[in-house]
């Protein structure tokens, strides 16, 4: 592997770290979440310290360039993440559809029990007023 990739796999491995540690501090992202970032930004500087590791993943899978294989295996874990994402996505969906058919329900509800309060109001006004004239 190249030493300027191996250096710049570890620039960009500490600012990552960097930057989800200065983004959970802030409590802008989630303990959850920078889990993978975290680990994501340790397996680059692994793979950047050890280039043996990644030659031998190459050969064994039958990548010609080791390069190739880290931009493989970038891609690879970036794809999972957005594929596990979009399954976080999905649910929190179902959940605010539910939710909000649930408020829709009851918001109707409460709507209709005001008429048939505002109906039997009138209907009892009605009355007394008709029980006065006679």
């Amino acid at each position: 592997m190249p030493s300027i990739l191996r250096i710049t796999l570890i620039i960009v491995s500490f600012f990552t770290t960097w930057y989800v540690i200065r983004r959970i501090r802030k409590h802008q992202l989630q303990i959850e979440d920078s889990i993978f970032w975290i680990i994501f930004s340790s397996l680059l500087i692994a793979l950047s310290v050890f280039p043996s590791i990644v030659e031998v993943a190459a050969k064994s899978i039958g990548i010609m360039s080791p390069a190739n294989f880290v931009f493989v295996f970038i891609i690879f874990l970036l794809v999972l993440k957005v594929f596990f994402l979009n399954v976080k996505l999905s649910a929190i969906e179902h959940k605010f559809q539910k939710a909000v058919q649930e408020y829709t329900i009851k918001e109707n509800k409460r709507e209709n029990e005001e008429e048939i309060k505002a109906a039997a109001e009138a209907a009892v006004t009605k009355t007394v007023q008709s029980k006065e004239t006679e």
